[in-house]
């Protein structure tokens, strides 16, 4: 029997997620508090972006904290197969993968404050 869903979780060893940011760090920009603006390395946009990649392909995410330390992200794709008739008839040019590339690198550079 087949799964209908497909599950990764990812678990980590640092302090956890604090009970009060429950699911708003899917949101844009969210970051935990206890770290002073130096030392917040990111730019609160990670999870938001993997939560709204998981809702275009009708996954889901959630977490859960650790009992002794750390969090565990878990999220879940739906378990399908592609019909027969969906085959690649072209490959992509590396100028265009170069092209993309390079401009998704400048989008990214754009949301982090220096």
């Amino acid at each position: 029997m087949e799964e209908k869903e497909i599950l990764i979780s990812v678990s980590d060893t640092g302090p956890g997620i604090p009970e009060e940011y429950g699911n708003m760090i899917f949101e844009r920009y969210c970051q935990t508090s206890g770290k002073s603006l130096i030392e917040k390395k990111g730019s609160g946009m990670g999870l938001y972006l993997v939560k709204k990649l998981l809702d275009k392909m009708n996954g889901r995410i959630w977490f859960c904290n650790n009992e002794d330390k750390g969090a565990t992200l878990t999220f879940s794709l739906p378990n399908l197969q592609l019909p027969q008739s969906c085959t690649v008839k072209e490959e992509l040019s590396p100028d265009y993968i170069k092209s993309r590339t390079e401009y998704l690198e400048i989008e990214f550079s754009d949301i982090y404050v220096i």
